[in-house]
């Protein structure tokens, strides 16, 4: 890691983002929206490369998401969702491999 670069960073309410701030992630702590999108911003502007988002924010802001990692090195991806359902992240994949290889993988 050079020094632009900053390590793991996660954004959402306090239960989804805590265990990750004891790992020495850096946290913003939000269940909104307009805050997850420019800490977004801001996180990948910082030089952080890879940074999580709740899964329901992360469909809230996705534009920005793309944005971003069309314009930077930063991957934004969403946490794993807490019950175990389907969740938008999984089923964006999901279509995105369909597109990419013509059928439904799962």
């Amino acid at each position: 890691m050079n020094e632009t670069e900053k390590p793991l960073a996660v954004i959402g309410p306090r239960e989804a983002v805590r265990p990750y701030r004891a790992l020495g992630a850096v946290t913003v702590i939000t269940d909104e929206p307009e805050v997850a999108r420019h800490a977004l911003v801001d996180l990948a502007d910082a030089g952080h490369r890879v940074i999580l988002i709740t899964d329901d924010l992360l469909r809230a802001v996705q534009d920005t998401a793309e944005a971003i990692m069309a314009r930077t090195d930063a991957a934004v991806t969403a946490l794993p969702d807490p019950d175990g359902g389907r969740s938008f992240s999984t089923n964006r994949l999901r279509d995105l491999a369909f597109r990419a290889i013509g059928f439904n993988p799962g």
